[in-house]
């Protein structure tokens, strides 16, 4: 260190004796973290006369400004007074990592920038507020491909990634049950039909029955009527709570119909989560309700609190100055400004409403928020809420998936990130969150633009015509991309996923089925592992034991045509080399349930159960298992007179249940030769 380096720490050492410096920020601790930076922030970091660890020991007595979303970073040194000093030390850490990071989820300043960008009419200040934004968050997020740092627009190549643990996420299983089929194994849903394992309680039309089935001979014990103009659509159970979500419809008030007069009908529609107490499941008592604005869409549970989504859709021609003929409502109050996200597509008058209660005070909601979004889908992890949608950027002729994750813990929600990757995600399968990255497989479809001759010319001239191809890309905690693999499968598209540990595994099809197997265990350097090509294609996968994966879909000749559903078995123990070691096709049928409802499929490997329905020229029930000799062994082939939709299987203890509508049939689950049936 030079005189002029010690003359500039002793004077800043000097200015701070008497200023309180945090724990965390002195200089040893300071130092400590600042270590941990990744070596490109080092590089990216602008100093005056300080470098190395010496910016470290002088970096809580100056001044850090971070430049948000750009990943420059700048220590400005200046003559500062203790307080001053003091002030501009408690800028974290963490709080330097989050601007560098992907573009955070923005909220709402107030209604009125709501009510500009769900009706697309911003003003040029705003407009250029949100391209600046969007830029900032694609830059980002993956300067290959979409708009790069310096602006400029790029198409990365593509290249060609794993092992598995053979863990099967997907059953949501207990000790001697089977209930609903979840999409993450510690995350609880909701369906039509539950059980705890004693009892099944069934949603049907507006009431849901309680049979007791501890003995051979079901029994009705109660019964909870829903009134009044409402629409139940699914239940959860846990412990001593039964919860049943509906849609109600009200009138509005003699003021709301006035204010609405001009934008709308009146009647209002909300989501309602009512809550019933099962101490005396003769005599179930309700606890009381919560509610949302809008339309319910699903729900979600972690421990004791549970997620509702609802989907709000504002009139086009709502009054400006009238909040509430926009705004969802949670409770019966309008969301605060500061608790809607932005931006979504601008031009959408739809909302994504997620609230949050305590099964241990039904009545009260912890905390909401409202996404502007248009549609998409979510996938919940453990840990956090991941909205995506498909976009469409007139500016960069590109097709999207937006992405905005919300963290949840305890009923609190927050906004962490949002960025955007190019390609469409099928279903919530092909996005998985593992050790904090998320993971996504995407198809990514070529995009057409006008040329200056006024033709339509190919934006990406590197596909094919008419051609399509799929990605695989791995974010980190701030939704960064830190790993991808492109350009698969040319002309194919992704038709199933299973995320199984460090290892993925997807279904893309064109007429032949490659079952691609990628290592995701270096989040920076994913690699294709093998492809396995075989005829037809399956549209759901499913772990079934220990490296052993089920696929479920359809079988197809050399030129694509359809020949039945096929059951599939691949081992997957070597995912360097995945065989298909036995199949079976389901001649004159062209369709499963699974294909479109994951929540419908009777799959555990413990009990070698494979349930689902099969559409041909009637529906029908099957039940297979397997056996390494014979293969697949359907033991339950039985024809329903409803559909998929309606029907679902469990089991409890040794017996098998299979519930359609109001009926509801049981079978030894060893020869499934029936026992009993009733109907509700």
């Amino acid at each position: 260190m030079d005189e002029k380096e010690k003359r500039l720490l002793e004077e800043i050492e000097a200015s701070c004796q008497e200023t309180e410096i945090p724990e965390g920020l002195k200089p040893e601790e300071m130092e400590k973290r600042l270590e941990a930076v990744s070596e490109e922030m080092r590089k990216e970091t602008k100093h005056t006369g300080l470098i190395g660890k010496y910016a470290v020991v002088a970096a809580a007595a100056i001044l850090v400004v971070g430049l948000a979303g750009t990943g420059i970073w700048k220590l400005n040194l200046g003559t500062k007074t203790a307080d001053q000093v003091k002030e501009q030390a408690k800028v974290s850490i963490e709080e330097l990592e989050d601007q560098k990071a992907s573009a955070k989820v923005e909220t709402a300043k107030n209604y009125e920038e709501v009510y500009n960008e769900m009706l697309g009419d911003q003003s040029d200040s705003d407009k250029e507020s949100t391209s600046s934004s969007a830029s900032t968050a694609d830059s980002a997020v993956d300067s290959d491909f979409g708009v790069s740092a310096n602006g400029s627009q790029e198409i990365a190549t593509l290249e060609g990634g794993a092992a598995s643990n053979g863990t099967d996420k997907a059953v949501a299983s207990g000790a001697g049950y089977l209930d609903t089929n979840t999409r993450e194994e510690e995350v609880g849903e909701a369906d039509i039909v539950k059980t705890d394992g004693n009892y099944l309680y069934i949603l049907y039309g507006n009431k849901i029955r309680i049979l007791d089935i501890r003995n051979p001979e079901m029994e009705e014990l109660g019964m909870i009527r829903i009134g009044g103009n409402t629409d139940p659509v699914e239940l959860y159970v846990k412990d001593d709570r039964l919860v049943v979500f509906y849609n109600e419809t009200v009138q509005k008030n003699s003021d709301q119909a006035e204010d609405s007069s001009a934008y709308g009908a009146d009647y209002q529609s909300y989501t309602v989560a009512e809550t019933y107490d099962l101490s005396d499941r003769r005599e179930p008592v309700s606890l009381g309700s919560v509610q949302l604005g809008g339309y319910y869409r699903t729900v979600r549970i972690s421990g004791d609190y549970i997620y509702l989504f609802s989907d709000y859709y504002a009139d086009y021609n709502a009054n400006r100055k009238v909040a509430e003929s926009y705004i969802p409502t949670v409770q019966g109050k309008t969301i605060a400004s500061n608790c809607i996200f932005l931006p979504g597509t601008i031009g959408t008058n739809q909302f994504l409403v997620v609230g949050s209660f305590s099964l241990k005070d039904p009545t009260q909601i912890i905390d909401s928020k409202a996404i502007l979004s248009n549609g998409g889908d979510c996938y919940v992890s453990e840990d956090n809420i991941y909205v995506y949608e498909y976009v469409y950027d007139e500016k960069e002729d590109y097709d999207q998936t937006l992405i905005r994750k919300i963290s949840y813990k305890e009923g609190k929600l927050k906004g962490v990130a949002q960025t955007k990757i190019w390609g469409q995600v099928k279903d919530s399968f092909c996005i998985d969150e593992y050790d904090g990255n998320l993971r996504l497989v995407t198809t990514v479809n070529p995009v057409y633009h006008y040329g200056k001759d006024g033709g339509i010319e190919l934006y990406d001239a590197s596909v094919e015509e008419n051609g399509s191809s799929n990605a695989l890309y791995i974010l980190d905690k701030k939704l960064n991309v830190t790993g991808k693999i492109e350009k698969l499968a040319p002309n194919e598209e992704v038709y199933s996923a299973r995320f199984m540990g460090k290892t993925a595994y997807f279904v893309t099809y064109e007429q032949v089925d490659p079952l691609f197997s990628a290592d995701l265990s270096d989040p920076q350097n994913p690699k294709i592992l093998g492809a396995l090509k075989i005829p037809g294609f399956s549209d759901y996968l499913h772990g079934y034991g220990e490296g052993r994966l089920l696929g479920i879909g359809m079988e197809t000749d050399e030129a694509g045509a359809q020949d039945g559903v096929k059951l599939s078995l691949f081992d997957i123990s070597d995912p360097t080399d995945v065989t298909e070691v036995q199949k079976t096709v389901l001649e004159g049928f062209y369709a499963t349930d699974l294909s479109y409802n994951y929540k419908l499929a009777a799959i555990d490997s413990k009990q070698n159960l494979i349930g689902f329905s099969a559409y041909g020229d009637g529906t029908h029930y099957f039940i297979y298992r397997y056996d390494e000799k014979e293969g697949f062994v359907c033991v339950l082939d039985k024809e329903v007179n409803s559909y998929g939709s309606e029907i679902r299987g469990l089991y409890a203890g040794n017996r098998f249940y299979l519930v359609q509508g109001n009926a509801v049939e049981s079978f030894d689950l060893n020869t499934f030769d029936k026992i009993d049936d009733i109907v509700l």
